[in-house]
């Protein structure tokens, strides 16, 4: 079954978004439920990846396992363990006795979310680098599961419902939905009966792919008057820094990359290519100096620096560097 609804917002301050996120007053979602074909032609000719997790080992938390591809999970703890299922984190199973054990659908592995007879199960799924679409398996959900998506700035922007079936701990029932933009930053999954655990499996996102990156300099005084502060960007293996759309291109999901200059060269000898951009300096120290938690007499501190684009036909891409800020 597919249904489009169209959800609207009013955005009442000026909100900084990746640009891989622009801002919208509405978004339009079509979602899929037990209609995978249908889901599948939605997204076809768009980068996707799906997890099956069956590389994970029987009983493996599954938190930020998948961080490098731009998602993670995370579950709302709950008091007691059930059929191996940890209580605080989504946990993979296999095996006798677990939600797989006969399973066409999760068989050899199935994700569990952690539940007890008190507790209304839920799942947290944090897209790094925001994605349009999202599609799996959800397994053993007798009791409807309701979905609410967020966008970066933590707007709720959908709210939907995936419909409880007879199901027993062997089957499952796809369930997906498609976004007119990539505005989905964080998805929450909650069973609405205490009595009800669920699972899922083959989970679709869209793709994004690993970059090396490189700031320059390494140490950053936030009361320096310079210019600019360089970046060096290296795609993995498979993909061309040719094809980085420069004006996508933002560092801690805020500040945009200079258009010129550019280039590209191997600032690190390494023989891969990377493309040099450059971003504003003052802007620059002024999202670092919003990140930092000061402390009396602490003069020097570690800061992450993200960096996301995507390439010309669309495919995500994100990195990240630690540097050192001088606070005076």
């Amino acid at each position: 079954m597919r249904k489009t609804i169209e959800f609207g917002i009013v955005i009442t301050l000026v909100a900084v978004l990746f640009a891989a996120m622009p801002v919208s007053a509405s978004y339009t979602f079509t979602t899929y439920d037990d209609d995978r074909s249908s889901f599948d032609a939605a997204i076809s000719g768009l980068h996707s990846t799906e997890l099956d997790f069956d590389e994970l080992d029987d009983k493996a938390e599954v938190t930020d396992h998948y961080s490098d591809m731009g998602v993670v999970f995370s579950a709302l703890p709950v008091s007691a363990e059930w059929y191996g299922v940890s209580r605080y984190y989504p946990t993979a199973r296999s095996g006798s006795g677990s939600l797989s054990a006969s399973n066409p659908v999760s068989y050899p592995i199935g994700v569990g979310v952690p539940w007890d007879s008190a507790t209304y199960s839920e799942l947290y799924v944090e897209f790094g680098a925001g994605t349009s679409f999202m599609g799996a398996y959800f397994i053993d959900n007798s009791a409807p599961i309701t979905v609410r998506i967020f966008d970066i700035d933590d707007n709720e922007i959908g709210f939907f419902i995936i419909s409880g079936t007879s199901e027993s701990g062997n089957s499952g029932e796809w369930w997906g939905v498609v976004a007119n933009e990539r505005a989905i930053a964080r998805m929450t999954f909650t069973a609405t009966s205490t009595g009800d655990f669920f699972a899922i499996d083959n989970f679709v996102f869209e793709t994004v792919i690993t970059s090396d990156i490189d700031i320059d300099p390494d140490t950053l005084n936030l009361k320096s008057n310079g210019q600019w502060i360089t970046c060096y960007i290296e795609l993995e293996e498979g993909y061309d820094v040719a094809d980085i759309d420069i004006s996508t291109i933002l560092l801690n999901g805020i500040v945009s990359a200079e258009s010129e200059p550019t280039e590209i060269g191997d600032y690190d000898g390494d023989g891969i290519p990377d493309l040099m951009v450059k971003f504003d300096r003052a802007e620059v120290m002024g999202t670092l100096g919003e990140t930092i938690d000061y402390e009396e007499g602490i003069k020097f501190y570690d800061v992450t620096i993200t960096v996301t684009g995507e390439l010309t036909d669309g495919t995500l891409f994100k990195g990240e560097d630690t540097v050192k800020a001088i606070c005076k």
